[in-house]
C-alpha cells in the first residue's frame, strides 16, 4: 500500500501542473497547516482523513529530496536507525522502566549530541508550545516547582511587576513583563495538565460563537452600547452553560 501510494504521488509530480511546481519550502508551510488540521479534528474519521493529508504533504517532500538525489530508502534507514539507538531498553540491554527514565535519557543523548539542552527544539513552533516543550525539559533535571501552588504564586508576583510596569509606561518593560505573565501561565497549564495551545484555540472558538451571537443580536437592534453588548454576552455565557 505505501509503494501505491509513493507511485501515485511521483505520477503527481510528473503530471499536475500544481504538484510540479511544489519545493521543500512551498510545502513546509502546508505541512504545519495540515498539522493544525489533524489536530482540529474531532473524532477519529475526521483525523483519519487529515492524517492522511499530512502524509500526502510528507511524502510529496520525500519524492522531491529523492529527485534531488536522495535515496528514499536512506531516509527510511536512518530514521530506523535513530528510532533503535533512541530505545536502548527495547533493542538493547538498557534498564530504563518508566516513562521519565526513558525521558531522562533522550535528554542526556539530545544534549551530548547536540551540545546544547535547548538546542533540539524547533524554533518554528508557536510560541505557547515553545514555552511548554522549554518548561518540560528544564522539569526532566528538577528545574521545576513542587506543585502548581508554586506557579500560582508566581503569576501573582510577574502580574504584579506587570502592574509596576505599567505605572512607569515603558514598553519595553510592559512587553518584558507580559512575557514574564505568559510564560508563567503556560507553566501553570503544564502542571496542571492542560495543553496551552489546545486550551487557548478553545477559549478562542468559544469567543468567536459567543461574540457572532452578540454581533447577530446588534446588527438587529441598529447599535448597541458596551454595556447592553456585555450583558448579552453574559445571558448567551449562562445559556451555554445550562446546555451542557
Amino acid at each position: 500500500m505505501v509503494d501505491e501510494f509513493i507511485k501515485i504521488i511521483r505520477i503527481l509530480r510528473k503530471k499536475c501542473p500544481w504538484d510540479r511546481e511544489q519545493t521543500i519550502e512551498t510545502l513546509l508551510p502546508k505541512l504545519i497547516e495540515e498539522s493544525y488540521e489533524a489536530m482540529d479534528a474531532t473524532d477519529r474519521e475526521e483525523l483519519k482523513e487529515e492524517l492522511g493529508d499530512v502524509l500526502t504533504v510528507i511524502f510529496m517532500m520525500l519524492v522531491i529530496l529523492e529527485e534531488e538525489g536522495t535515496e528514499m530508502n536512506s531516509i527510511f534507514s536512518n530514521t530506523i536507525k535513530k528510532l533503535i539507538t533512541k530505545h536502548p531498553h527495547v533493542f538493547g540491554d538498557k534498564k530504563l522502566e518508566t516513562s521519565s527514565q526513558v525521558l531522562n535519557n533522550w535528554e542526556k543523548m539530545r544534549e551530548k549530541e547536540k551540545g546544547d539542552f535547548f538546542k533540539s527544539i524547533p524554533k518554528s513552533l508557536s510560541s505557547l508550545q515553545l514555552a511548554e516543550i522549554v518548561q518540560e525539559r528544564a522539569a526532566r533535571v528538577g528545574f521545576d516547582w513542587k506543585d502548581y501552588k508554586g506557579v500560582i504564586e508566581k503569576i501573582e508576583e510577574e502580574l504584579s511587576e506587570l502592574k509596576n510596569a505599567i505605572k512607569t509606561s515603558n514598553s519595553e518593560e510592559i512587553e518584558e513583563e507580559m512575557g514574564d505573565l505568559l510564560f508563567s501561565i503556560v507553566n501553570l497549564a503544564r502542571h496542571l495538565k492542560v495543553s496551552p495551545e489546545r486550551t487557548l484555540r478553545t477559549a478562542v472558538n468559544k469567543f468567536i460563537q459567543r461574540f457572532n451571537q452578540v454581533y447577530a443580536l446588534a446588527k438587529k437592534r441598529n447599535k448597541l452600547t458596551l454595556k447592553e453588548m456585555d450583558r448579552i454576552w453574559n445571558t448567551i455565557k449562562e445559556r451555554n452553560k445550562d446546555r451542557s
